[in-house]
């Protein structure tokens, strides 16, 4: 296939033609993928985003005059969407590891103890506050250690639903982490 080619399915696509997206589609998908499995090392992930990347594509139709070359667009925005997922990943290890080097790092004292203790009972509560489903979707991920893909066949929902609500449980955790960090701080502060 010529660029003139793509430029006539690039067209097709901008008039609403799903053919035309699909074409684009199979040519391009691989391509897209093994550019952004370079960039985040997580098949299962490369792959959500590559769908994520082909249904933005899709949402812009009518909107892509602009675009002279499919596949550097496309590449743009993959990678966009790849930087975001490292971006997120980042924050989301860094808070992690900021709780386990505090824990590690306290010596073993009866403070100590009713700390942990504390964040633990802390963080069931706000797991059970999550709706049933997510709970389990959670619960299935972390304490269970299952992928994605198995949860999703398990609970016969998409991949892509388990990826949400995975986001949604973690971003959940996080903000209530931070408010027990917040009273933990002020804690020390007063005493």
């Amino acid at each position: 296939m010529t660029s003139l080619d793509d430029k006539k399915i690039l067209e097709d696509l901008n008039a609403g033609n799903y053919q035309a997206f699909t074409l684009l589609y199979e040519k391009y998908w691989e391509t897209l993928f093994l550019y952004v499995q370079r960039i985040i090392h997580n098949e299962s992930e490369a792959k959500d985003i590559i769908q994520d990347t082909f249904l933005t594509i899709w949402n812009l139709k009518g909107k892509l005059g602009h675009v002279h070359s499919f596949k550097a667009y496309a590449l743009t925005i993959a990678g966009r969407k790849a930087l975001r997922y490292i971006r997120a990943h980042v924050q989301e290890t860094a808070l992690t590891e900021s709780f386990i080097a505090f824990l590690k790092d306290a010596e073993p004292n009866a403070l100590d103890q009713l700390i942990k203790n504390e964040l633990a009972r802390f963080v069931e509560q706000e797991i059970d506050k999550l709706p049933e489903r997510m709970r389990e979707t959670y619960k299935k991920s972390r304490d269970e250690g299952l992928s994605n893909r198995e949860i999703a066949a398990i609970m016969e929902v998409s991949d892509q639903t388990v990826k949400k609500q995975l986001n949604y449980s973690l971003r959940h955790l996080r903000l209530s982490l931070s408010k027990f960090h917040a009273l933990l701080a002020i804690y020390f502060l007063l005493h």
